[in-house]
């Protein structure tokens, strides 16, 4: 397998200004640090009620005992397993609650592939706490529902912690020659609509569905990047570092600005299955989400998703952790069946800021200071007095930290193996990658040799 390590060379003082990145990526993403956090959540969704619905996603804050972040669900919404064997009047019941089914279902590419779970949206806002309410009224009466998580920002937003800009000496991708169908997909942010010149993530097909907003907010556009622009383009990069040869095929599931909903997401996921089987190919499909469970119910459309593909071989799912530095568990991570992964600093020593813990996590990687792929533009995506402005230019490459950044990693080197043997299954590819890996209580087994992230 190629790996980064290989092709890429730092002199002495850009690697010095990357470890200076880390460093304070590593003191935004400390589960402790939350003074920016709260600010920085509020004008997010000043922006969002702001914009064009198009590119927003409306949202409030489920904070029962305080905590930051908390989660961040979509206004006024709840999401209802329909799929509830019996007689039961689930509209008509919705409907008595004061409760519409969401008229345009935000899809990949318009068409509604999960009819197990639907969205509910009330007739008047309705505030955190009375949804609440009305999900237990509707488990008394046998009906599972719970709040719409945002993804991947609940739970995973991290402050401040940008990417920043580096220098790197890197040769082009090489294919490695001829070998069997397999696809990785990301489901994520969309891919940069730039062309790069040196050759990188070239061979991804770029589409009206999956190409990254990047700059639409606050509407027409402020030339300074939205929130979280440009993360699809960075995990597809460290996908084509690992496995060059594999197809990538991108969805994206989030508007402006980053935001999706975990029924969002479930769709792109059976979107991605439906294409690989169509296509006859194995697929690895990459969730760098995470959310907790909301009021102590996972997400359900997610939940449902992960087991209507539970039987099929030729699909594996694998997902981030998340960031809480906590043994909380994250969806879809924590599902059965989905392949969880958390980070580790360049040592292989667990990062502080992983989520963690027994039976959640299957393995980890390092996910400090990775290098990859990013998009052009001007960052950060709001004017801000602790980090000065700084742009990234065309064909441009970015150190950044997150959980999001290792189960890539896990994607790539799963799909590799598939494609040297047509007769691997993505799961007995995964058992290859960690046999003979030791294992980290509460990170699973630690996974060397991907690519090197960069000392603090």
């Amino acid at each position: 397998m190629a790996t980064l390590g290989r092709q890429l060379k730092r002199s002495p003082e850009q690697l010095e200004k990357d470890r200076e990145t880390v460093r304070r990526q590593l003191a935004e993403l400390d589960p402790g640090s939350t003074e920016r956090l709260n600010l920085i959540i509020d004008a997010i969704r000043r922006r969002q009620d702001a914009a064009p619905q198009a590119y927003a996603v409306k949202f409030d804050r489920y904070r029962p005992d305080g905590s930051n972040p908390g989660a961040l669900v979509a206004r006024s919404q709840l999401v209802v397993d329909v799929s509830t064997p019996g007689l039961v009047p689930v509209d008509r019941i919705m409907s008595e609650l004061g409760y519409a089914p969401e008229s345009v279902p935000r899809t990949c590419d318009g068409l509604v592939r999960d009819t197990s779970a639907r969205v509910f949206v009330s007739r008047g806002r309705r505030v955190v706490e009375q949804l609440m309410v009305d999900c237990e009224t509707l488990r008394e009466r046998g009906i599972r529902a719970a709040l719409n998580p945002i993804v991947p920002l609940g739970h995973t937003i991290k402050g401040e912690d940008f990417p920043a800009p580096t220098t790197v000496t890197v040769g082009p991708p090489t294919t490695g020659g001829s070998g069997a169908p397999v696809r990785i997909a990301i489901i994520d942010t969309g891919i940069t609509p730039e062309v790069r010149t040196d050759q990188w993530l070239g061979t991804i097909v770029r589409t009206a569905q999956n190409v990254d907003f990047l700059d639409v907010l606050p509407f027409p556009g402020d030339n300074r990047l939205d929130w979280f622009s440009g993360h699809g383009t960075f995990v597809s990069g460290i996908v084509q570092q690992i496995a060059p040869g594999v197809e990538t095929r991108v969805y994206r599931f989030t508007t402006s600005d980053g935001l999706g909903t975990e029924k969002d997401v479930a769709e792109a996921v059976l979107r991605a299955a439906e294409d690989a089987s169509n296509d006859g190919v194995r697929v690895v499909i990459n969730l760098s989400v995470g959310v907790p469970a909301v009021g102590g119910i996972p997400p359900v459309a997610l939940q449902n998703a992960v087991q209507q593909l539970a039987g099929d071989q030729n699909v594996l799912l694998v997902a981030a952790a998340g960031n809480n530095g906590t043994d909380e568990p994250m969806y879809p991570a924590a599902f059965d069946g989905v392949i969880g992964v958390g980070a580790l600093t360049a040592d292989y020593d667990p990062a502080p800021f992983s989520s963690h813990g027994k039976g959640f996590l299957d393995c980890s990687t390092v996910g400090v200071g990775v290098v990859s792929t990013f998009v052009a533009g001007l960052m950060p995506p709001e004017a801000t007095p602790t980090v000065p402005d700084y742009l990234f230019p065309s064909n441009s490459w970015a150190v950044w930290s997150g959980t999001s950044f290792t189960a890539p990693q896990i994607c790539a080197a799963i799909a590799d193996r598939c494609r040297a043997d047509a007769a691997l299954s993505p799961r007995a590819a995964f058992d290859q990658l960690i046999q003979g890996e030791p294992e980290l209580q509460g990170y699973g087994h630690v996974i060397h040799n991907l690519l090197p992230g960069t000392p603090a």
